[in-house]
């Protein structure tokens, strides 16, 4: 179920699993993927037991900003008391407290962070352990670096 809207691409089962078989970059994120999923579920699973709403609000509006590549995410309340597993009332109450404190700006449904740094001392520490580094493509990047040359580059030109 997508709670986030924004683009997209499908593709079948049948076809990811055919082109993982036909290529081994692809078989290595499935594997990531697949390694994610379950460290995320369990990394939440903790968070949920351990950590304060406040704190997890703050870290999945982090969250979402960054795999979204925006500073705004447009969400109901009532999606994120759900995904949350607290009440719409709770997710006011925080949101008030963070907009007063300069941290957010709400408004029918859109939330845009203005200071992502403070936010993200607000946020539970699950937020570093869930971050980009994590993340599968990055994970694939890493393992290919020593062979990867982005394009229009040149070998031996310093970066600056």
């Amino acid at each position: 179920m997508v709670e986030i809207g924004g683009n997209f691409t499908r593709i079948s089962a049948q076809q990811l699993f055919f082109a993982a078989s036909e290529n081994s970059e692809i078989n290595d994120l499935m594997n990531y993927c697949r390694e994610w999923i379950l460290m995320q579920a369990q990394q939440m699973a903790a968070c949920n037991a351990a950590h304060p709403a406040d704190k997890r609000f703050c870290r999945w509006l982090l969250q979402a900003c960054e795999r979204m590549g925006t500073d705004t995410v447009s969400v109901t309340q009532d999606t994120i008391a759900s995904l949350l597993a607290i009440r719409r009332t709770t997710v006011t109450l925080i949101a008030q407290k963070l907009l007063a404190a300069g941290l957010i700006h709400y408004r029918r449904g859109k939330i845009t962070i203005l200071d992502g740094a403070r936010l993200r001392a607000q946020a539970c520490e699950c937020c570093a352990c869930l971050g980009r580094k994590h993340w599968p493509s990055t994970r694939l990047l890493n393992a290919t670096a020593p062979n990867f040359t982005p394009p229009n580059s040149r070998v031996g030109m310093a970066n600056g």
